[in-house]
């Protein structure tokens, strides 16, 4: 399975290559046509009608910037420079608008086309560009320029590939005479730039063919794979260290929590948990049965000692850890879900103190009750102790509250005395 993983990354690493190779040189081939292309058809144009004075001068200056001598196939000359000099130097317009549609063949190119797509797309191409659009004479007038294309068609084949040309039709056989009996000045002896180029392009590529590139290849190859195989293990044993870890902290912590022994397992917590539950639940059902202590009631209020008069009543939430109530939580009504204690201000002690129970309603009660460590340890202390089957909450003693700023203060001394049935 890895020596069919390896060979088909190894075919697809060769497949890349060759397509960039394309790339690289499709551009300049396409340059390099535009540019034989437009000095061969100003020849013409001018053998034609040699009284275009403007067009002579033209043509003399771009002789001068793009001469044969300074450039060829691997080096042609800028498109953008060509067609701005056309544009700048008297030429026709449709002879610059011929120009511009053949450099934008460079558009044409698909990342996956294979070496002989881009090859044939191009000589294709090459056959297809018309002179009749500039409207000077019939194309068969322009002998010379055949003869330039049916050229340029066999020389980009050359670059393009490193294979020698072979005709394979009847119609290379004719293009191939028509070129050796009639090639133009400017592109003589067409054989040995087709021989260079083949060479150079034979140069650059001949390393893809070497049993050297192809061994280090499938050896990279190999070692990113082996890597690969060995990250992985390695996750893989770090993930089960985690896991043993994990499993470490929870037992200590339990055994912290617990205060047991070394040797108490999570097991056994869960099971003494289980005992406690059960057994808080049959001492809230053996209360149940017991006779009710009296209370003595202390008569709080008589003809000598009447209640003193209450200056304002309000209703709070929840109190926080440190047994403080917000003052923003104030409010004249019971607002269910949102109440829980009953504050009342008394004249005799002032605006600043006040005395507060747990509200009397059934909503408020069964908040409490949900979390008394939230709810009602912060600011009350019970004479028995919360049990699961606790219904409701008894005010036994009410607690005192100072007003400081915008919160009402508890302090342990003034808390109020509460009883779970």
């Amino acid at each position: 399975m890895r020596i069919l993983l390896t060979l088909t990354l190894l075919l697809c690493l060769q497949s890349s290559i060759q397509a960039t190779v394309i790339r690289e040189q499709f551009a300049q081939a396409v340059d390099y046509v535009g540019w034989q292309i437009m000095d061969a058809y100003m020849q013409d144009y001018l053998n034609i009608r040699p009284n275009q004075t403007a067009e002579r001068a033209g043509y003399e200056a771009f002789q001068q910037e793009f001469s044969q001598a300074n450039y060829n196939i691997e080096q042609p000359p800028n498109s953008e420079a060509v067609a701005t000099f056309l544009e700048d130097n008297d030429w026709r317009n449709a002879s610059t608008n011929l120009y511009r549609r053949i450099i934008s063949i460079k558009e044409m190119y698909r990342n996956e086309w294979t070496e002989d797509e881009a090859i044939d797309f191009l000589q294709q191409q090459i056959r297809n560009i018309s002179l009749q659009s500039l409207r000077v004479a019939n194309e068969d007038d322009y002998n010379e320029l055949k003869q330039v294309k049916a050229l340029l068609i066999q020389e980009v084949k050359q670059y393009l590939t490193s294979e020698s040309p072979a005709p394979t039709t009847e119609e290379s056989e004719p293009e191939q005479q028509t070129v050796t009996e009639q090639a133009p000045s400017f592109m003589s002896p067409p054989t040995s730039v087709v021989d260079q180029t083949s060479e150079i392009v034979s140069e650059n590529l001949a390393f893809l063919d070497s049993p050297y590139y192809k061994l280090a290849v499938l050896v990279f190859i190999v070692l990113l794979l082996g890597l690969l195989w060995y990250t992985l293990r390695l996750l893989r044993k770090q993930d089960a260290r985690i896991d043993r870890h994990t499993k470490r902290i929870e037992e200590l912590t339990a055994r912290q929590f617990q205060k047991t022994t070394p040797y108490v397992t999570r097991e056994e917590v869960a099971q003494l948990k289980n005992r406690v539950k059960e057994a808080e639940a049959q001492v809230a059902s053996l209360r149940k049965h017991l006779p009710q202590k009296k209370e003595a009631v202390k008569p709080r209020f008589g003809p000598n000692n009447p209640p003193a008069p209450v200056i304002k009543s309000y209703y709070l939430s929840t109190p926080n850890s440190d047994g403080t109530f917000p003052t923003g939580s104030m409010s004249a009504q019971f607002r269910p879900s949102a109440s829980v204690y009953h504050f009342e201000v008394l004249e005799q002690n002032g605006e600043n103190t006040a005395t507060f129970t747990v509200a009397n309603n059934a909503d408020a009660m069964k908040d409490a009750l949900s979390s008394p460590g939230s709810y009602l340890e912060p600011v009350c202390e019970s004479e028995n102790s919360y049990f699961p089957g606790a219904q409701r909450i008894v005010n036994v003693e009410p607690g005192k509250a100072t007003r400081e700023g915008d919160q009402w203060v508890v302090t342990p001394e003034d808390k109020a005395l509460i009883r779970y049935e």
